[in-house]
């Protein structure tokens, strides 16, 4: 009366030994990188007053199965300031043996309160939060030197007659220290330095106009601009006429002042006429496009560059000013990157997936997977360097499967798509055998399934002496079950309804029928 229950309880350890014996060997990814932490190869830096821009790069190491980029950026400033900051932006890649070395920069700023030295200190976390050297610079703020101004308050006479002296007066200053020196050029090879000369005289002797120009120097060897006026000298006063002087312009400004393409941009430039004119403007905006206009314009360039914008100023009677220069660099939105950073499997058909995303110069907010079987995913994502969810997926068939990943940025940019390559791999259980146990696991598995038979069997006889019985009679095996709710009548007491008697031999129908 037992062999069936142990028939059935030895298929139940037949399908769980073959679980636990493919289990025992999925050939997954180890959680654990095996790359090498990055390193930071260079520090550099830009000291503006008080403000230092530092611009770090740091090498790291991959393969074609397993990616590797920036993670955390960990600063020390040396003055007690510290910054941590994820993401950062690729420089390029190269080859070397079976890996790919890929070198990530990172820039940052910092202002300092104090115009003394400091030791900066940088390292980098990757991917698998392996942390890089600590790159240590010393640097010095030093406070800047700006340079004196000069200007000519007065010239006297203009005009003048040959040989009759001429009075120039000029008015300097420094802003952060003392002039030293004044370099005066009279215009007809004549020329004098010296200290204190806000006042001095010279006299021509033949008629003409000179340009004359003074310029200054301070105490830390800084040189302001030139100043220059016209000298005319004539033999006859009433013949000479007062000249009409050129506008001069001060300043160009521009915003944005890191503008996209297509972007409108609005420029503005301040002048005067010494005379009182007015004034117009002719603006060349350093792509083939030249303008007249007024003071302010606006304009949009279409590409990325670096453009040279030049405006000069032209009075009322056509006498130009100088041109003023400035640069503008259009730089559009960078697309975001993509990397898989790790994909897990148990038992070769349902996968674990993770993957993370960089921008550059924004932050990443969606990723989208292809599964490689016509299934999608798409989701959010936080920021820079921070991976989503793992992403759990079920394969309905065996094959080789391309699965892809890519993640948009924050003004709508995708990336390219990253892939790798999965093989899934659904056991046939009909066909199941010994000889895909495997060796090495044969002896567990056969220890945990001879226990799990005589548990099974165990619980088998106890059910068949509680609820049923096994009758042989003429080659007829009865499989009867006692009926605990007592529906229908059976010849050895209540039984189930629903119960049939299975024969080997013949067509008898249960008793109860």
């Amino acid at each position: 009366m037992k062999a069936t229950k142990m028939l059935v309880s030895t298929g139940v350890a037949l399908i769980l030994l073959m679980t636990i014996s493919a289990s025992a060997d999925t050939g997954c990814e180890a959680i654990a990188s095996s790359l090498p932490p990055p390193r930071i190869v260079s520090l550099s830096y830009t000291v503006r007053g008080t403000t230092v821009y530092f611009t770090a790069v740091a090498a790291f190491e991959k393969t074609t199965t397993e990616d590797n980029m920036p993670r955390e950026w960990i600063w020390d400033f040396g003055d007690g300031q510290t910054l941590k900051k994820t993401g950062g932006y690729k420089i390029n890649e190269t080859q070397k043996g079976a890996s790919i070395i890929a070198y990530y920069g990172m820039d940052v700023s910092h202002t300092y309160k104090d115009y003394t030295q400091y030791t900066v200190k940088v390292s980098v976390k990757n991917t698998w939060m392996k942390e890089s050297n600590v790159y240590i610079a010393t640097i010095t703020v030093k406070k800047p030197n700006y340079p004196p101004v000069v200007e000519l308050k007065d010239v006297y006479p203009n005009p003048a007659q040959p040989n009759e002296k001429v009075t120039f007066v000029a008015e300097a200053s420094d802003s952060d220290g003392r002039v030293t020196t004044f370099y005066w050029d009279f215009g007809d090879g004549n020329k004098q330095q010296g200290a204190n000369l806000t006042r001095v005289t010279h006299a021509y002797s033949r008629e003409g106009t000179y340009t004359v120009t003074v310029k200054v120097a301070d105490d830390k060897g800084a040189i302001s601009n030139e100043t220059s006026v016209k000298v005319y000298v004539k033999s006859t006063m009433t013949e000479a006429k007062p000249p009409n002087r050129a506008p001069i312009i001060t300043s160009v400004t521009f915003s944005p002042q890191d503008p996209d393409p297509g972007a409108t941009i609005s420029f503005r430039a301040s002048a005067y006429d010494p005379d009182g004119d007015p004034i117009t403007y002719t603006w060349d905006f350093g792509d083939g496009t030249v303008r007249k206009g007024d003071a302010e314009i606006k304009y949009t360039y279409p590409k990325e560059g670096a453009y040279t914008v030049k405006v000069k100023a032209i009075d009322s009677k056509g006498l130009e000013s100088s041109y003023y220069t400035v640069s503008v660099s259009v730089r559009g939105n960078r697309p975001p990157q993509a990397s898989i950073i790790s994909i897990k499997t148990l038992d070769n058909v349902t996968f674990l997936f993770q993957g993370m995303g960089v921008d550059p110069d924004g932050k990443v907010v969606a990723y989208e997977w292809n599964m490689g079987d016509g299934k999608i995913f798409t989701g959010e994502l936080e920021g820079n360097s921070i991976p989503h969810d793992y992403l759990n997926y079920t394969y309905s068939k065996s094959g080789n499967y391309t699965v892809s990943f890519r993640v948009k940025d924050d003004k709508g940019v995708w990336s390219n798509w990253v892939s790798r390559k999965i093989t899934v791999k659904i056991p046939e259980i009909a066909s199941a055998s010994l000889s895909w146990i495997g060796l090495d696991n044969l002896w567990m598995s056969i220890g945990i399934g001879a226990f799990i038979v005589i548990f099974a069997s165990y619980l088998a006889v106890r059910d068949s002496n509680r609820n049923g019985f096994v009758e042989r009679a003429n080659s007829r095996k009865v499989v009867v079950r006692k009926d605990l709710n007592r529906r229908g009548q059976g010849p050895r007491g209540k039984y189930y309804r629903d119960y049939r008697t299975y024969v080997r031999k013949g067509s008898k129908k249960s008793p109860w029928d």
